[in-house]
Order: structure tokens, then sequence, then C-alpha cells
């Protein structure tokens, strides 16, 4: 039996690594193949949203939601990249509305990426909308952490579609990442070096702890290499099954998305890391509003705060506090939005203002021109927050932030549980404020549009199709009017946060927070891509 030693393995792997190069740059005839893409397919990403749950048996169960405005009129599928090769199809699962009728579709292994699932539908007219909601679940996705003994976590890429086919950039790409049942604790949560998260929430209809990260507006080459990548890793007690990356997953993995070259190219960067890379993790701190000590346990829950101070409480992302500053003043016809890239908010009437952050946003945050000056939006955020913090001293924050988690579930409650679209309207007018407070309103809305029907039927009381539903109205418009603030309002929302905490909550000298780099979950799906982008 012939023996190898390591530098014999290493030199037989680096020769192999060269061939594979070798190949991947020989010519390969091309078929205008960019001609036809173009003129076969060409649409625009409107929304990207990515909802990923993490299950004990070491699965991943993944949602989208997508909207697409189709250019050409030819687009008769969309192909959604899986972060592995055990996804199952079997588990796929697909709604599709085109120009906001619900269309037949069917499901299958996609004909364009190998590690993907595609949902086929019938072409319509050019410039139609298109909402696509899938679902499907992932098995072998959480793994060990190398760098943290005891921990195992995931490291996601959400998918995207090649530059042959999509226009432009992903206009709103956000992903939710759900931590197993059980897991409440984010002092005990690390997230991906470099990936800071935008917020945290606690779920309480699912009861579990959810990390946010909002990216905004991005092209598919910068969600491809990496830019838009999530990660969280946690105490592997509360997984039931995690796994240990192995490098022939990687190599198969590698070659059958990418090719040689890439595989080759991650190869290397593997051999690099096996044989004695050192990387240094800069630990980041959770992005506190507050102080602990602030907190007194039993002191019971302080009530009595409005919805945007709520916000702060629940740290809620700046910009949707700021969202909701300005929202609250245009429904009190102070001011009016101009719907820009950037935004303008321009003053007609500050008497009628009466909150002390309303009139610091008017006379610190806008210009004179009507644009938002974020060095005032972050002085009054700075200030409210503080002013927050004084409000909350003495009481019992963890109960506080448990009252208005109650508080926002009641006003989503009173519409959910409304009997028509006029009284879900008005419920929602209402309480639209501490609706925002949900980080999935959004989706939530979605759902209750095709829950809330106008009781109609046809002559005779034969069942007719519902007529206009004021709610969907209503609520597009909100969400898309909240959506356009909330990604205007600030120019770099992590640097702007960063800012704004470091001096509400500044770090103590020579004091780290949590986080793991990439090299977390043991580069899991460095090779993999994470998700396969292309297609249609």
């Amino acid at each position: 039996m012939v023996k190898y030693n390591k530098v014999t393995l290493f030199a037989l792997l680096s020769i192999f690594v060269f061939f594979l190069i070798i190949l991947q740059s020989a010519p390969i005839p091309q078929e205008n193949i960019n001609a036809k893409a173009q003129d076969d397919y060409q649409f625009q990403t409107v929304k990207e949203h990515c909802f990923v749950y993490i299950e004990k048996d070491g699965s991943i169960h993944i949602e989208y939601e997508f909207e697409f405005i189709d250019i050409l009129g030819t687009l008769d599928g969309v192909d959604i990249g899986m972060p592995n090769s055990f996804y199952t199809l079997d588990s796929a699962n697909a709604v599709v509305y085109i120009d906001g009728d619900r269309v037949r579709h069917s499901i299958l292994q996609s004909p364009y990426i190998p590690m993907g699932i595609a949902v086929e539908f019938s072409p319509r007219s050019r410039g139609s909308e298109i909402q696509v909601f899938f679902e499907a679940d992932n098995p072998h996705m959480v793994y060990d952490d190398v760098k943290n003994t005891g921990y195992a976590g995931i490291r996601f890429r959400p998918t995207w579609f090649s530059n042959e086919y999509q226009s432009g950039k992903t206009e709103d790409l956000q992903v939710w990442v759900y931590l197993p049942e059980g897991l409440d604790d984010p002092s005990k949560v690390k997230y991906l070096e470099d990936h800071p998260y935008t917020s945290i929430d606690w779920d309480d209809n699912k009861e579990r702890l959810v990390y946010h990260w909002d990216y905004g507006s991005k092209s598919p080459s910068l969600i491809e290499s990496g830019e838009c990548d999530v990660g969280v890793s946690f105490p592997d007690e509360y997984v039931e099954v995690h796994y240990r990356y192995r490098v022939w997953q990687g190599i198969y993995e590698g070659i059958l998305i990418a090719g040689p070259g890439m595989f080759a190219c991650c190869t290397v960067i593997f051999i690099f890391s096996l044989f004695g890379s050192i990387f240094y993790t800069k630990y980041r701190r959770r992005l506190d509003y507050f102080e602990p000590e602030l907190s007194v346990k039993g002191a019971g829950p302080r009530i009595g705060l409005t919805a945007v101070e709520a916000a702060i409480v629940l740290e809620k992302p700046l910009n949707i506090v700021a969202t909701m500053i300005i929202f609250g003043m245009e429904k009190k016809e102070a001011v009016k939005v101009f719907p820009e890239k950037p935004l303008r908010v321009v003053v007609i009437y500050k008497e009628k203002l009466s909150r002390d952050y309303e009139l610091k946003f008017v006379e610190k945050a806008i210009e004179p021109t009507g644009f938002i000056d974020n060095e005032g939006l972050g002085n009054v955020l700075e200030e409210l927050i503080d002013s927050v913090q004084s409000k909350i001293h003495g009481f019992d924050y963890a109960a506080t932030k448990k009252y208005y988690k109650r508080i926002v579930e009641l006003a989503w409650s009173e519409v959910e549980k409304s009997g028509t679209p006029e009284i879900a309207v008005s419920n929602a007018s209402k309480n639209d404020e501490w609706l925002l407070l949900d980080p999935t309103y959004k989706h939530r809305f979605i759902l209750l549009e095709s829950r809330i029907w106008y009781p109609y039927s046809g002559p005779g009381g034969a069942a007719a199709s519902p007529g206009p539903n004021p709610l969907v109205s209503w609520s597009q418009g909100f969400v898309k009017s909240t959506n356009m603030i909330s990604k205007s309002v600030v120019h770099n929302l992590t640097s702007f946060t960063h800012d704004v905490v470091n001096t509400t909550n500044p770090l103590p000298s020579g004091g780290s927070g949590g986080g793991f780099s990439g090299g977390g979950c043991a580069c899991a799906c460095a090779c993999a891509c994470a998700c396969a982008g292309g297609g249609r």
C-alpha cells in the first residue's frame, strides 16, 4: 500500500488546482449567450425579503418574498438558489401573483442553476408586476463554529439573479434570521464579522429571537461576492444536530455551482487556511441604546410612552425611528414629504407639532431646502435616546420592552380581527405607528389583504368574486410611503447607527463584545457560495 505524507498530499492537491485553473482559462465558444439572454428575459427586482428559520434538527426553513417588474414581457419563471445540495424539492411551495391576480405555477428542479428550484408560470405583458412567495426546507445547515468552542451556527447568502437577466440593482434586500426555539438571550449569540445586524427583536407569535439585516439596494454582483451574507452562532445545546464541515462537501458543491475556476480559487483559500492562516476577530458589542444598570428588575414597566419612544425602548433601527417621526408629522399635516432621492421634507405648519422630538427634528434635521441633515438627525436621535433613558430610569427595562411588544401585538390583533375592510382600514389608521414597530409589518399586511374581503354575493345570493378591497389600497400606500422614507432618510445606516450609539452608550475602554468571523461555522458556505444565483 502506498502511503502519502502531508507534503505529497499538498503537492498533489496543488497540481490538481493548477490543472483546474488551466481548464477554466481555456476559451469556450459562447454562441452569443449574453445577447440571447437579453433578448429572452429582462426584469427588475424591486424587493427580495428572506426569512430563515434555524431548526433544532440542523436544518433551516427558508421563505422568500420577491417583487419583479417584467421589462420584456417574457419572464416565465424564477430560479431560486439553495444554500447547499441537501435541499428537498418536495418541501418547496410557492404562491405567484401577476398584476395582483393569483396565477397557476409549477415547481421543479431549476433548468438554469445546478443547486436551485424553479417556480414557473405563463409570461404576461410587458411591465407586469410579479410577486412570488416561496418556501422550502434545507437540511444539513447548522455547522460547528470553529472559532468558538461549544458553538454552532449558519452562514447564509440570499439568492441573486444574473446580470444577464436582471436590470439594475435589487432595490430592497432584507434578511431575517430566526434563532432556534428556546434561545431568548441575545448575549449568547455571535454574528458574522463585518456583517453586523441592523436590529434584534423578539417575535411573540413564533416565540423566537430574530436578527434582521437591511442591506437596502444592492447589485447582484455584490450579493454574489458575499457582501450581503448573514450569519449567527450560538451555544450548540440549542440544536439537536450540528455538523462538522467536510472538505469534500465543499469540493463537490464548488464544482457543481461555479465550475473549476471558482473551485480552484476556493481550494487555494482552503489550503492556506489549513496550513496556518491566523484570523483575528474584532469582537463587536451589540448596539445597545441603553446601559444595563439603568434597568431595575421588579420595578414594573414604564407605561405612557409614545410609539416613537417605544421604538427606542425596543431598539428599533434608527431609520425606522426617523421614519416614524416623519410619518407622524405628515399625518398631522405639519409637513409634506416628497418621495425623491434624496428625501425632502418641507415644513408647512410647525404650530401643529407638540412633541419635543418633533420640534427638534424640524429645527435640527431639516435643511432650509427640505433635505435631511444627517448630522442634525443624529443629534435629534441622540437627544431622544437620552430622554427615553431618563423616562425609563428606575423601571424594569425587560418588563418595559415586554409591555410595548404587547401593545404592538394588541394593535395588530385589533386590525386582524376586523370584520370588514373598512373597519380594518379604520383600525390600522388609528394604530399605524404601533404597527410599524413590527419588523414584519409588510409581510403581515400581505397576509391580511388575502384574509379580509367584502361579504359580496351575486344575483339571487349566488357567490361572486369579491369587490374592490379598500384595505389593499390603504396598506399598499402605507407600506410604500414608509418604505420610501426608511430607505432614503439615512445615507449609511450602519455607520449612522454606530455614530449615534457610540455617543449614547460608548464602549468602555478596552472592552469588547461578541461576534464570529468568516471562519465561524467552519466557513461552511465559503466554497458553495451559500446560495447559487443566476437563472431567470
